[in-house]
């Protein structure tokens, strides 16, 4: 235990250091040890003796040949600089001419995986000078996926540009050119470059659902027929090795604070188990989060339900309890108990996991009602903290989850808000776990749920379920006054493996009423203008099945993901950004609810035939 607690505190440490040496915004997974499928690499360049070594790299067991010169390939002109305009370390080079560098990264092609690749660096280019990057392009191998290019102008005369795509299928390696181009009093020169790939079991939601649509198909219902009267705040669920889910309530009855386990039909099974000794508080488990844990080859070991339990009142400090939702017969785990004293505002408390957190130990997000986001490790040590104030974080979360495979937040609140549709407290939030700032992407539970609440009752708790790589559902908690029900939503709002940009909204809830509702195209730093198109499906367009792949009319890594009906005016970029206005009419009985997919057709002079399309976005007009 001893050794367990001081590798735990040295990873964190670790941690801690490596923070110094993080791109701007970094991937979720950025520094993350605990798979073989993330690569993280960071060069500086102010070695001397050997610029092209690594200043720090996270590194898989099968990365070759090991990081350092002999990945480079570059132009003999491209030399070591040891000042560029204050800034020390660069590669490029003075004068004029034409260099390249370019940089192989390594990779374990698997054809059942797509490879989410992030690069940023610092480029220098002065007197008409030039520096142009790329991922090289290699439809033998992969194509390049929801590529979002942004940049920013930094003091010293830099511009720092950030490239983040999907690469499908995974391929064996990746190639980053740069291209620089200087005249007689020119400097060009790249530094700070961060490479990060992270490879997954993710076919960026090519077959996703409308973002707020109830899965009839799944379990809706009442929580608390289902566990014999139990008082139920937090659902759960998991998929075994035979593909069989399991639903995990959190509930209270006369027998006290257990955890209930339901089949994918709502009956129980099993017998529930009670909390761990000493874990009693007010409402017991006020949300649940899964934790998956892989054996090295990539396997699923082992899942862990935890809930989080307010004992501030009690004793001053929170507690995340773990059962093993893998063992025959569900157990608990008191090793993996954390204890914390970190969390300040008000409950009812929400919880999430992440796995990438604490150095690959995992970490936990704990929310309260103030709209603070307590980061912890699994010692309960404070690692962050996300506020209003600062990251844009909404009041009232009793339910929060994290999606692996993006790295978004998801946050379900209670606090009222008053809509077009009337004064709801079951909002939702889609959060970016790269920024920790919001995305305008907003949704609902099922406001048809009658309850002297109010439409559809009150948030309580929620968790992210993926039972394979093209479905993502919410499993959303909604308190009724009398009883809680699970409902079960759709999405995620972008998806679709279109070639250019990522798309989304703002302006407010995509609700009939609301006027000043946009669709926004996003990271097409090269594109000149964009035509919004509207559909009302993304499974087939004329009896064709979608998604399409444009290749066959010469648009190489386009893909066609939703059934065009409606089309809008072409709008122009301004910083690779554009915005489509979509005023939602009134409400009426025959439209509400209603399911829509967008897609952009972007107009690039860089791309085969100067067009390609967007990531895809889907979302209930309600």
């Amino acid at each position: 235990m001893k050794r367990n607690a001081l590798f735990a505190a040295s990873a964190i440490a670790l941690a801690s250091v490596l923070q110094a040496q993080t791109p701007s915004e970094p991937p979720p997974w950025w520094n993350y040890n605990g798979s073989e499928d993330t690569v993280s690499l960071f060069w500086d360049f102010n070695n001397a003796a050997n610029p092209l070594a690594p200043t720090s790299q996270v590194l898989p067991t099968w990365f070759s040949p090991p990081p350092g010169p002999s990945m480079f390939t570059n132009s003999a002109n491209v030399v070591w600089l040891a000042n560029v305009n204050g800034q020390p370390g660069a590669i490029g080079f003075t004068g004029a001419g034409a260099g390249s560098i370019s940089l192989l990264v390594d990779n374990q092609a698997d054809q059942t995986k797509s490879k989410r690749l992030m690069v940023q660096f610092d480029a220098f280019a002065s007197n008409a000078g030039s520096v142009v990057s790329e991922i090289e392009k290699s439809l033998q191998d992969y194509k390049r996926k929801i590529i979002d290019e942004s940049v920013e102008q930094l003091a010293n005369g830099y511009v720092r540009t950030t490239l983040d795509m999907l690469l499908v299928p995974q391929p064996d390696a990746e190639q980053l050119d740069f291209a620089l181009s200087g005249t007689a009093l020119s400097t060009v020169a790249i530094d700070n470059l961060y490479i990060s790939t992270h490879c997954v079991k993710y076919d960026g939601d090519k077959f996703g659902k409308a973002l707020g649509e109830i899965d009839a198909t799944s379990l809706n219902l009442d929580l608390g027929l289902a566990t014999a009267g139990a008082l139920c705040t937090a659902a759960a669920a998991t998929v075994d090795a035979q593909g069989l889910v399991s639903y995990w309530v959190a509930g209270r009855n006369s027998a006290g604070d257990q955890l209930f386990k339901l089949d994918a039909a709502g009956s129980l099974t099993g017998a529930p188990v009670p909390y761990p000794q000493g874990i009693a508080s007010l409402e017991g488990a006020t949300d649940l989060a899964v934790a998956s844990v892989y054996a090295p080859g990539g396997a699923l070991a082992q899942q862990l339900v935890y809930g989080v339990v307010d004992r501030r009142a009690a004793n001053g400090t929170v507690a995340i309890f773990a059962v093993d939702a893998t063992a025959p017969t569900a157990v608990l785990v008191p090793a993996r108990t954390v204890i914390t004293t970190a969390v300040t505002g008000p409950g009812p408390l929400g919880l999430a996991y992440s796995r990438y957190g604490a150095g690959g130990l995992g970490s936990f997000f704990i929310t309260d009602q103030a709209g603070t986001v307590t980061e912890v490790g699994p010692n309960g040590a404070l690692l962050s903290t996300m506020n209003p104030a600062a990251n844009g974080t909404p009041t009232g979360i009793t339910g929060a989850a994290f999606d692996d495979c993006t790295g978004d937040f998801y946050w379900f609140s209670q606090a009222p808000r008053v809509t077009q549709l009337g004064t709801l407290r079951i909002h939702g939030y889609v959060h970016d776990g790269w920024s920790r700032q919001p995305t305008p992407i907003e949704w609902i539970a099922n406001r048809n749920l009658p309850s002297p609440l109010g439409p559809g009752g009150t948030a309580r708790g929620l968790e992210i379920f993926r039972p394979n790589a093209s479905e993502f559902r919410l499993l959303c908690v909604q308190n009724l006054g009398t009883t809680s029900r699970l409902t079960v939503l759709k999405g995620p709002f972008q998806g679709g493996l279109g070639h250019l940009g990522r798309c989304g909204m703002r302006g407010g809830m995509p609700a009939f009423g609301n006027a000043a509702w946009q669709v926004t195209l996003s990271g097409c730093r090269r594109a000149l203008g964009a035509i919004l198109y509207l559909g009302t499906n993304n499974t087939n367009s004329g009896g064709v099945p979608l998604p399409l792949d444009l290749s066959l009319i010469g648009m190489d890594e386009s893909d066609l993901v939703i059934d065009p009906v409606t089309s809008f005016p072409l709008q122009l970029f301004a910083n690779g950004n554009v915005a489509q206005s979509v005023p939602l009419p009134p409400p009426t009985i025959v439209f509400q609810d209603v399911p829509v997919y967008l897609q952009w057709l972007v107009l690039d002079p860089t791309v085969v035939t100067g067009m390609a399309t967007s990531q895809g976005g889907a979302t209930v007009l309600y």
